[in-house]
């Protein structure tokens, strides 16, 4: 015999979302509610149970909560609380074996206390410690412009990534919040005694990340690549600042290494080049500059165009240099202004084609690549 409440309604928001359906690590956020709705069950069960030290034994495995549907508009779960009674066991509330009630108002306080903090009007009291550990948890999933809507009993609340933050300053007393991210980069440097490596990123940032055993062979693995240029792509989460930069990485949930992109490898090579690489003369380049170059040919490089040559310009620009048939091809950056000349050069009836192009705009890969079209079709005219 069972009995069966409406409990709980979530609604997660996001373009990853529309088409209604759950990555896996959103899941964990779902756990996470569970975890905070059971502890404060039973810290409302001892409140007003003075005399006991403790709970009920079949206050926590007598009662689940338990998905019951998945509906559209974004992807909305509904969730059924369920107590398993005795036979002859009373219903009501006033029966000793109902704890359907404390399941309840631990609900409706955990969004009333979110709620409260989400409008800076939270002044203490309502959870216990280990409850707002786990609400610091709630929500590690999000992304930019995600949200997950907690209700429940007419009440609702939303978390996002600025809520997220709000509850960090009240779950550490201090400006740090953890968030799930993906980060790639190779790994220069493992620190066995503190237990630690170094995540290099393509930016020129180290992040110390702790070494985790269940991934410690990819790890390994990547380390002893790293003269080869290895990469790796690291999933876990992250301790942000109000700023939203990485301070750390706290845990480590996968890893995984792939071959680095000709675009990648050559675009380090030119960030290692220091002031006076040429005889004394020569600029060193602005690493956020080169990310900027780095993402465009990324997207170059994924079509079916002849595989791209960088080097290094005196003045601090890039020439980018293809070998096409009977084409010499140079495409010369100047990565401040973001602009781009062509020059392509036959060699076998000298003729040369020259245009600029405006990297700023959505068409610049596209432009580039009807270029090398036209090439395509004097070639086979020829």
């Amino acid at each position: 015999m069972a009995n069966n409440i409406n409990f709980l309604s979530l609604k997660l928001a996001g373009v990853r979302f529309d088409s209604h359906t759950i990555p896996f690590d959103v899941l964990k956020d779902i756990s996470v509610i569970e975890k905070i709705v059971i502890e404060n069950a039973k810290t409302q069960y001892l409140k007003q149970n003075p005399t006991r030290k403790r709970v009920p034994r079949d206050f926590i495995s007598g009662v689940t909560i338990n998905l019951k549907s998945i509906s559209e508009g974004s992807t909305c779960l509904e969730f059924d609380l369920e107590q398993k009674t005795e036979k002859n066991a009373s219903l009501f509330s006033q029966n000793p074996y109902n704890n359907l009630p404390y399941y309840e108002e631990s609900r409706d306080e955990v969004i009333d206390t979110i709620q409260e903090i989400s409008n800076n009007k939270y002044n203490g009291g309502r959870l216990d410690e280990k409850c707002f550990k786990h609400i610091g948890e709630l929500g590690q999933s999000l992304q930019d412009g995600e949200s997950l809507s907690v209700s429940g009993n007419q009440k609702s609340v939303v978390i996002n990534k600025k809520v997220r933050k709000q509850i960090a300053e009240f779950v550490t007393d201090n400006d740090f919040y953890t968030q799930s991210v993906t980060l790639t980069g190779t790994v220069p440097e493992i620190d066995k005694q503190k237990s630690t490596f170094s995540l290099l990123l393509e930016d020129g940032k180290r992040i110390s990340c702790p070494v985790d055993l269940e991934t410690a062979s990819s790890l390994y693995s990547a380390f002893n690549e790293y003269e080869n240029n290895q990469h790796v792509t690291i999933k876990g989460l992250a301790q942000k600042n109000q700023q939203e930069h990485i301070i750390k990485m706290v845990k480590i949930e996968q890893i995984d290494l792939f071959e680095a992109s000709e675009v990648v490898m050559q675009i380090d090579e030119l960030k290692k080049l220091e002031e006076g690489w040429l005889d004394g003369y020569g600029n060193a380049y602005c690493h956020n500059e080169l990310q900027w170059l780095e993402k465009i040919f990324l997207e170059v490089e994924s079509q079916d165009l002849p595989k791209s040559y960088f080097y290094p310009l005196e003045d601090g620009g890039v020439s980018i240099e293809w070998d096409y048939e009977d084409w010499d091809i140079t495409l010369e950056i100047n990565l401040q202004d973001h602009a781009a000349s062509w020059h392509a050069f036959n060699k076998t009836t000298d003729k040369i084609v020259e245009f600029e192009l405006d990297m700023d705009g959505d068409s610049f890969v596209r432009d580039l690549v009807r270029k090398f079209q036209g090439l395509k079709k004097e070639i086979e005219q020829a």
